[in-house]
């Protein structure tokens, strides 16, 4: 049985702190309750963790918005 929700990732590089809210993963009950990524979801994070680190695009955004942002 899967569970889905919705977290924050976030991460410190160069004493700047970058958050990505909204995350969806999964939970797998018949896992340990381990919490997964979709692959595109973790592509997508890739993606958003690079233009953030560069300053394209704001160091706190709402992952479920970043689709127009990459689409750009």
């Amino acid at each position: 049985m899967k569970h889905e929700n919705l977290k924050d990732i976030s991460w410190c590089m160069d004493q700047k702190r970058y958050v990505n809210r909204n995350v969806p993963y999964t939970v797998y009950k018949e896992y340990s309750n381990e919490q997964v990524l979709k692959s595109d979801v973790t592509l997508k994070l890739f993606l958003l963790k690079d233009l953030m680190e560069v300053d394209e695009i704001p160091s706190k955004i709402d992952f479920q918005n970043s689709a127009d942002i990459i689409l750009e």
